[in-house]
């Protein structure tokens, strides 16, 4: 629940813009709900700067919201941000999982690029997203919540295994949310 009300936050976007990404936000939207505000922003490549205009089209409460282009640099781009519910019954939890669907006329040459841009960026988000959801969490008198990444790999899997037997609630980030389903 706390993961999905991050991303209503009026300041989410800007929050999850990197500086070094070399965006320029011109406005978000007041909801994450299907309506007729646009998130406008600027990408910037070198010395060129590509105008681009977003919409949400879908939104489940505290599961799923989705936001299209309406006008920018792609054929098309379809943005599914889900929410996963996960843990366990005493730790419930949620991962983020974002599914992607561009195209380009140019993207068989530019799509080693655009992948890599999009990795390092939903690396710094999801590791964003963690900092703050834990800054609320250590405020909260309820206890502590800690953000484990790598939640599924050898390592990651046991600290998991002993901060639940600590009674600790833990939110696991991962790459492969199947594996996750699998193995936690």
């Amino acid at each position: 629940k706390e993961l999905f009300e991050f991303h209503e936050r009026k300041d989410a976007f800007n929050l999850l813009t990197p500086e070094w990404d070399d965006i320029e936000v011109l406005s978000t939207a007041s909801t994450l709900k299907p309506s007729d505000d646009v998130v406008r922003f600027n990408a910037k490549f070198l010395f060129l700067k590509f105008p681009f205009e977003m919409i949400h089209t879908e939104y489940e409460p505290h599961q799923l919201f989705v936001d299209e282009q309406k006008k920018g640099l792609f054929s098309s781009w379809k943005h599914r941000h889900r929410m996963i519910q996960g843990g366990w019954e005493k730790a419930p939890a949620s991962m983020p999982h974002d599914e992607i669907q561009y195209s380009h006329p140019l993207l068989r040459f530019f799509n080693p690029f655009v992948a890599h841009r999009l990795k390092k960026l939903f690396e710094f988000r999801h590791q964003t997203t963690g900092e703050h959801l834990t800054e609320t969490t250590d405020q909260a008198p309820t206890g502590k919540r800690i953000i484990v990444t790598g939640a599924t790999g050898l390592i990651g899997k046991r600290i998991v295994q002993i901060l639940l037997e600590e009674g600790v609630s833990v939110v696991a980030f991962v790459r492969n949310v199947e594996k996750a389903r699998q193995t936690l």
